[in-house]
């Protein structure tokens, strides 16, 4: 798949659109076109910079969990991020599409993200489109819902 396609793993519509992007000097515009019509085949635009979710704890955000949280209620793109594991065994970053609730080991990410243990881990940038929002929650298994250890640092990238 190129750079510059998306997944759109909402509920409904097609499965892959285009991405289109023009910079200007304050933000960023991408516009997902869908490619051959159906459901939902109005263009959408998501406008704005790229926004950051730090979760390194102290006067941040408290450390990735098992407990779900929200870096974007609304639809989105998420970019990458950049995490730590403090742990001796592998850790899981589950990226949901949602917007509020969810219950992890029962809702589906559209994302997941292995973490070596004892190691800081680079999420290179993507476009993975989120419907509903971008959720994020670390657990020790790629879909299920019990906490690492220790909690996981890291920072998500959305737009």
């Amino acid at each position: 798949m190129a750079d510059d396609t998306v997944l759109n793993l909402g509920s409904g519509g097609d499965t892959v659109r285009d991405v289109a992007k023009t910079a200007t000097s304050a933000k960023t515009q991408v516009m997902l076109a869908d490619i051959g019509g159906g459901a939902d085949s109005s263009p959408e635009f998501i406008d704005g910079p790229l926004s950051a979710y730090l979760a390194w704890g102290g006067t941040t955000n408290a450390i990735f969990t098992n407990s779900i949280v929200f870096p974007k209620a609304s639809p989105g793109l998420f970019r990458g991020g950049i995490f730590y594991n403090p742990n001796s065994s592998i850790v899981y970053i589950q990226v949901l599409n949602l917007a509020t609730g969810g219950t992890l080991g029962t809702t589906v990410p559209i994302h997941v993200i292995a973490l070596a243990p004892n190691a800081i881990w680079n999420e290179p940038l993507r476009n993975l489109f989120a419907s509903s929002g971008i959720a994020v929650a670390a657990t020790t298994t790629p879909t299920g819902s019990t906490a690492p250890p220790t909690g996981i640092s890291g920072e998500v990238f959305y737009l």
